[in-house]
């Protein structure tokens, strides 16, 4: 069970998909596992959690095929965006060299519009746990 505190500091991650709701909203993000990440801890500090997400995008740090576009003032992209939220993690996916993680927020706390700006882009996460989510609900 993760504990109050830092769950995971500002990582470079991958977003990816985001999905509407009508009462939550959520989006998905892929990080490398780094060299001294030991995955029962993430595991543990990922793995049903109430967090504080701060889900940022730079334009300046964009990878791959994002860094080749160009923007200018006023594009689409061309600013950077950060959202703050309360948001529950249910589940990870291991995979040889890279974490997935879904974040669900409810649907009033956080601006669709944001979410849709972040998709798909390179970015940092940074999580602050708050507690653990009561997964005895419903058994």
């Amino acid at each position: 069970m993760a504990d109050n505190g830092q769950a995971l500091k500002a990582r470079a991650v991958q977003f990816t998909d985001w999905s509407p709701g009508v009462t939550q909203h959520s989006i998905g993000f892929k990080m490398d596992t780094a060299d001294g990440d030991d995955m029962n801890t993430l595991r543990d500090n990922l793995c049903n959690v109430r967090t504080v997400a701060t889900l940022r995008v730079d334009p300046a740090a964009q990878k791959g095929k994002d860094a080749q576009k160009e923007t200018l003032p006023g594009m689409e992209g061309a600013t950077e965006v950060e959202v703050e939220a309360i948001a529950e993690i249910k589940k990870i996916t291991v995979y040889a060299n890279e974490i997935g993680v879904r974040l669900n927020f409810a649907a009033e706390d956080i601006d669709i519009a944001d979410l849709h700006r972040i998709a798909h882009r390179s970015g940092t996460v940074t999580l602050i746990c708050k507690g653990s989510l009561d997964t005895s609900e419903g058994k």
